[in-house]
């Protein structure tokens, strides 16, 4: 069983990110609208210190256990968030801050 009690700390800036331990895997799917440097195929990694996109590791910004993650590669602003409502998470959400590039990845 996991709980939202079991958390890894991340130091961002001087501050420090909470990644929950439901959230940590990886996650695979494909964006519904828009692409990430070119591909459409997503692969997220989330571990106990880091998140990843294809391989890029991101700059954690912000957790909300509401909002998820907001994150920052390659100065552009996405947000990643649970999308299965569940512990552990099994679905998560990739979007841009402005909406033009989106989709699901599955664990």
């Amino acid at each position: 069983m996991f709980s939202i009690f079991s958390l890894m700390m991340v130091s961002c800036g001087g501050s420090e990110i909470v990644i929950p331990a439901y959230y940590i895997g990886t996650y695979v799917g494909s964006l519904s609208v828009g692409d990430f440097n070119g591909e459409t195929e997503i692969t997220v990694e989330i571990t106990s210190s880091s998140i990843s996109i294809n391989g890029i590791e991101a700059s954690i910004v912000e957790f909300s256990v509401y909002e998820g993650f907001t994150i920052i590669i390659n100065g552009v602003e996405y947000y990643l968030m649970d999308a299965s409502y569940e512990e552990p998470v099994s679905k998560v959400m990739l979007m841009t801050s402005d909406y033009s590039m989106y989709g699901f990845m599955l664990r």
